[in-house]
């Protein structure tokens, strides 16, 4: 286990996963760019797909976003059939954000590529070892769900 930053091998995970963030996040520009949405947009959609209906302010507050920065966005998500407005049953004075499945598989398809890369790369290891990957992976992503909360900002 690293218990410090001065170990090299916590030094060389890092830097493999900030070269991982650093190439998926070019990887999902030219996603959304493809699907004609901004990259914020989308990753938007993505988080209402995760998650299931989610009121406007909760994903306001996923994505470090103002209300107001966040409705543009919906809009924009609204109409480009991404996403859909609906009641709340709980509370008729707000409105949850939903994802529409349809264009939903439109994102899902254009991921193919590198799913079945990705597919045959898992082909080269034991179901013991990924598990671990997968396990590790999981607790990546909610390290780094923790720290983008976070973060101050910079002088």
């Amino acid at each position: 286990m690293f218990t410090t930053f001065s170990d090299e091998r916590a030094k060389t995970l890092v830097e493999l996963l900030r070269k991982f963030g650093t190439r998926m996040a070019f990887y999902q520009k030219n996603v959304a760019h493809s699907l004609g949405v901004f990259h914020t947009d989308l990753k938007c959609a993505d988080i209402i797909n995760e998650n299931g209906p989610m009121h406007p302010s909760l994903l306001a507050k996923e994505k470090g976003l103002t209300t107001g920065t966040i409705t543009t966005l919906i809009d924009r998500l609204v109409d480009a059939g991404y996403v859909r407005r609906e009641n709340d049953p709980t509370d008729r004075r707000k409105i949850l954000i939903s994802s529409n499945k349809k264009e939903q598989q439109k994102i899902k398809d254009i991921h193919i590529p590198l799913a079945e890369s990705i597919a045959e790369l898992c082909d080269k290891y034991s179901d013991e070892e990924l598990n671990f990957i997968f396990d590790f992976m999981d607790q990546v992503t909610k390290i780094v769900h923790t720290e983008t909360g976070n973060i101050k900002k910079v002088d």
